[in-house]
């Protein structure tokens, strides 16, 4: 299927749905906005008609909520398959948790002293083993492990 692993055709289509949903509100927004002259854009009207528009999206979005009970779906992703695609990762994960959290201290505290920079580069430099061992992989933890790298050396810089 063409979907990501953590979703099904089901969620591709309720996305689908609400972003119609959206674009015809916003259409008509824009022709409001513009001053198209219609009775439908009165202010009664037009918010009667926003009201029709937006009620018929969230009744397809019941409908289709239905349809997935009915037809009993299940979530395409189960553990089993996670522990499969995170296998290996499991420290690089644990460091991606800890960088966030100096971070996130760090900025919150606004205070960078020598203890912060040893543990920075402490961080860094487990950081950059994981990503030697990862790069020839298609590892699932690559994409946060970049992010966190380049988080972290943007704040060494400053």
């Amino acid at each position: 299927m063409f979907t990501r692993p953590y979703r099904c055709q089901f969620s591709n289509l309720l996305l689908f749905i609400l972003s119609c949903t959206f674009v015809v509100d916003s259409f008509v927004l824009l022709l409001k906005i513009s001053g198209l002259k219609s009775a439908l854009f009165v202010d009664n009207y037009f918010f009667g008609l926003l009201t029709l528009i937006n009620g018929f999206g969230w009744f397809l979005v019941l409908a289709f909520l239905c349809l997935i009970i009915a037809v009993k779906a299940k979530w395409p992703l189960d553990k089993d398959q996670v522990m499969q695609a995170i296998n290996g990762q499991e420290l690089t994960i644990v460091y991606i948790k800890r960088a966030r959290k100096f971070r996130k201290k760090v900025i919150n505290s606004k205070v960078y002293g020598e203890q912060e920079k040893i543990e920075m580069e402490h961080l860094l430099k487990q950081l950059s083993e994981e990503f030697n061992k990862l790069r020839d992989k298609d590892a699932l933890a690559m994409d946060a492990l970049l992010e966190v790298l380049d988080q972290l050396k943007d704040m060494k810089k400053k």
